[in-house]
C-alpha cells in the first residue's frame, strides 16, 4: 500500500484541505484527548468515526503509518485503535476515496484521543490506451469516421478534425485526402473511474487468469471473438507487455453496445455492413482471488462482409473494491 503524506495545516485540531471545486474541507477533526487511567501505561487508545456526507464509511483502514497497530470501521464508521505512547500520527485509507494522514495529534501514555474522519471519494481517470479503428471494404470507398468519447478524447493519429475521412480498400490501407496511408485509425481518451460490469454477482464476460498463460488466452480469446491473425498480432504485441505485469489478471470484455455505452460510439458514413468492437479492462493482482467470480463471454460467429469495421482498445483499471 502506498501512502500519500501531505502536508497539513492543524488550525483547532482540525486539519483542511481545497477539493477540487475550490471549496474548503474538513478532512479530520480531533474531537477530544483526555486522560484515562483504564488504558495500560505505554499505550493510547484512539477511538472515532469515519464518515463521507453523512454516510457511514464501512471497512476503512486507520493505522499508525508503520502499519504496526491496524483496525477498521464497522456498519456505522466506528473504529478503535490502540496504539504505542511513542507514535504521533495516523492515517485513513480506503481504496477510491481520499487518504488522509494526521498530523501529530497529541498521543500519550494512558490519553483517550477521538477523532472523526471525513473522507471524500477520489476521482480517478482512466485512460483507453490504443483503440485502433480498421476498415475493409472490397470496392474503394469515401468514409467519414466520427467518435464520442464518453470522457475526453486524447491523441488521435491521423489528427481528427470533424470527423476521419478517408478512402477504404480491400486489404484494410486507409487513404487520407493529403495521400498519406495509414493501416487503422489511432484514438486514446480519459474516462472517469471506469469499473467492471457486474451480472448476478460476477463480472459480464470476464476472466481471473494466470499471467504466464495470457498470450495463449488472448490468441484463443481473439480469435474467437472473429479478429484476424493481423489484428490478433496488433492487439498482444501492445496488451501482452502490460498483462503480465503481475502473477494474475481480471479481464473483462466489452462488445459492440456495451463499447458504445461505457467507453465511445462510433458514427460511420456510409455505415459498415458487419462491425464488431472489442474493449479489454483488466486489473492486475498478486494473487488469485477465489472470492472474485466471472462469467465467460459468449458471442455469436463474427461473418465479415463487404465493409466491415474492426476496433480494439482497452484499459487498465481498479480491481473492484470488493477484493480489499
Amino acid at each position: 500500500m502506498r501512502y500519500l503524506f501531505l502536508l497539513l495545516t492543524m488550525t483547532c485540531f482540525s486539519a483542511f484541505a481545497y477539493h477540487t471545486e475550490k471549496e474548503l474541507v474538513i478532512k479530520y477533526q480531533v474531537m477530544e484527548n483526555v486522560v484515562d487511567v483504564s488504558i495500560a501505561p505505554g499505550k493510547c487508545l484512539i477511538t472515532g468515526n469515519a464518515m463521507m456526507q453523512k454516510i457511514a464509511i464501512e471497512n476503512g483502514i486507520i493505522a499508525t503509518v508503520d502499519n504496526k497497530y491496524i483496525a477498521r470501521t464497522d456498519s456505522a464508521g466506528n473504529f478503535s485503535l490502540l496504539v504505542d505512547a511513542t507514535d504521533s500520527t495516523i492515517y485513513f485509507f480506503k481504496p477510491r476515496m481520499s487518504e488522509i494522514v494526521t498530523a501529530k495529534i497529541g498521543i500519550a501514555s494512558q490519553h483517550h484521543i477521538t477523532v472523526n474522519f471525513f473522507p471524500y471519494r477520489d476521482v480517478r481517470m482512466d485512460v483507453s490506451l490504443k483503440p485502433v479503428i480498421y476498415l475493409y471494404s472490397k470496392e474503394k470507398k469515401t468514409v467519414n469516421v466520427d467518435i464520442n468519447v464518453h470522457g475526453e478524447i486524447g491523441f488521435t493519429y491521423p489528427k481528427i478534425t470533424e470527423g476521419w475521412e478517408v478512402e477504404t480498400s480491400q486489404n484494410g490501407t486507409l487513404t487520407a485526402k493529403n495521400g498519406k496511408t495509414f493501416p487503422y485509425l489511432f484514438w486514446e481518451g480519459e474516462h472517469t473511474e471506469l469499473a467492471y460490469t457486474i451480472e448476478n454477482g460476477a463480472i459480464k464476460n470476464g476472466y481471473q487468469i494466470k499471467t504466464d498463460t495470457a498470450i495463449l488466452f488472448l490468441e484463443t480469446k481473439l480469435k474467437e471473438f472473429g479478429l484476424n491473425a493481423t489484428e490478433r498480432t496488433d492487439f498482444i504485441t501492445f496488451w501482452g507487455p502490460r498483462l503480465i505485469g503481475k502473477d494474475y489478471a481480471i479481464i473483462q470484455f466489452l462488445f459492440n453496445e456495451d463499447y458504445d455505452k461505457e467507453i465511445a460510439s462510433l458514427e460511420v458514413k456510409p455505415a459498415p455492413t458487419s462491425s464488431r468492437r472489442i474493449y479489454m479492462k483488466f486489473s492486475g493482482l498478486d494473487q488469485y482471488q477465489h472470492i472474485f467470480k466471472t462469467i465467460p463471454a459468449k458471442v455469436l460467429p463474427f461473418k465479415r462482409t463487404s465493409f466491415t469495421l474492426i476496433e480494439w482498445g482497452g484499459a487498465n483499471i481498479s480491481a473492484p473494491e470488493n477484493l480489499f
